[in-house]
């Protein structure tokens, strides 16, 4: 053991001085700090997070230059590392070097799930971020707090992207199907059919907008939606079960035909006698079975076996 390590080992296990960084950390001991996760990265050079962490330290210490060589050989650990990006350019931003910032941010906001904070640097810096990736971030914002279950936040944030890109249909969709999901259910007819301004022949938007109008109770008008969006894709069998389930006896012979189309009714049948053929050989089986209660039961001659084995 070298004498570097007898010193460190002195000080105690890697553990023990990432718990003593963090807590001088928590105190603003920002030099304290910064030596400790120093000395916990001899242990781990490979911790790119001790390493991020070094960098604030010296960062908040006024330090910039070591803390922008710590952020750099970060990022040689983690090039995606959005918030690595970030860092490096709020230290770069501190030492007068905007247009190296600005590169910084403008990474930070591609890599980032939610870019608005390198967004808002840009702007800060007098360089709004470039509109493809703002409308990407927005989007990225969306689509988590849809998976998230938060559906007014993320049509909010599928609006900021609509303002951006006017004419992403797509965009529009999912803005109508999170004000729908919100119950904001005359906000998601107004989305829908502003996409269909745009994309006239889509079906599955007929078919969106026949739901937002069906929970409306306007049953008509969904029809119509259902039906619109049949005939555009005959094959999808949604607007089908739709228009089947309103009961009408045209559109159920419609999801009849497209069924006869795909092959549906054709596998229901073969299903159903594989299902009749399996329930007569179990029968079969259950008739030449003895009669499992009978072999169960015990002889009135051995009726005092029975209580002394189940204590009756």
């Amino acid at each position: 053991m070298n004498s570097l390590h007898r010193v460190l080992t002195g000080l105690g296990s890697a553990r023990q001085l990432v718990r003593r960084a963090d807590r001088a950390r928590d105190r603003k001991a920002y030099a304290r700090a910064a030596r400790f996760y120093s000395l916990a990265l001899t242990f781990h050079p490979e911790r790119t997070d001790l390493r991020v962490q070094l960098g604030h330290m010296l960062k908040e210490e006024g330090r910039y230059p070591d803390a922008e060589a710590v952020y750099r050989l970060a990022l040689a650990q983690a090039p995606e590392d959005g918030d690595i990006h970030l860092q490096l350019g709020h230290v770069l931003k501190l030492t007068g070097r905007i247009e190296e910032a600005i590169a910084a941010y403008r990474d930070a906001e591609r890599l980032l799930p939610d870019g608005r904070a390198a967004a808002a640097e840009l702007v800060a810096l007098g360089a709004e971020a470039s509109p493809q990736e703002a409308i990407e971030a927005h989007i990225r914002e969306g689509d988590r707090l849809r998976d998230a279950g938060d559906y007014a936040r993320a049509a909010a944030a599928y609006r900021d992207a609509i303002r951006l890109a006017p004419t992403r249909t797509d965009i529009r969709v999912q803005y109508g199907n999170m004000l729908k999901d919100a119950g904001r259910l005359a906000e998601a007819e107004v989305a829908y059919r502003a996409a269909l301004v745009q994309a006239p022949d889509h079906a599955d938007i007929h078919l969106q907008l026949g739901h937002a109008l069906k929970l409306q109770g306007r049953r008509s008008a969904a029809l119509e939606c259902y039906r619109r969006a049949a005939e555009l894709a005959p094959f999808r069998l949604a607007p089908q079960r739709e228009l089947f389930d309103a009961g009408e006896r045209s559109d159920q012979e419609r999801l009849f035909e497209a069924q006869q189309r795909l092959g549906g009714i054709d596998a229901l049948v073969e299903m159903t006698h594989r299902l009749l053929e399996l329930r007569a050989t179990v029968d079969r089986i259950a008739e030449t079975l003895p009669d499992i209660q009978a072999q169960l039961a015990f002889p009135v001659s051995c009726y005092d076996q029975y209580r002394e084995r189940y204590g009756v």
